[in-house]
């Protein structure tokens, strides 16, 4: 065996060989990670669907700020005074 052979198999048994274990381990276990998540209930989702009405005023507010060009000092202040009436 040459020795420029040995090299090419020193390098893929010292180098290749390793990172395409760990590039393997980090895939299925990432992998599984992203299934558990995706089976587990949406959390966020059922909190707002339990609180539709309390939520309907500031999700008004919010649209009208959306819907406008530019807000202004004065709009962002009301808006925050009636978020706040609204959820406290």
């Amino acid at each position: 065996m040459s020795l420029r052979l040995r090299l090419i198999v020193a390098f893929f048994l010292f180098s290749v060989v390793p990172l395409a274990a760990v590039t393997f381990y980090s895939y299925t276990s990432n992998l599984r990670a992203l299934q558990v998540a995706a089976e587990a209930p949406d959390s966020l989702a059922a909190w707002t669907k339990d609180r539709t009405a309390a939520l309907a005023l500031p999700e008004a507010i919010a649209t009208e700020l959306r819907a406008g060009v530019m807000p202004d000092l004065a709009m962002l202040v009301v808006a925050s005074r009636q978020l706040r009436e609204a959820l406290g």
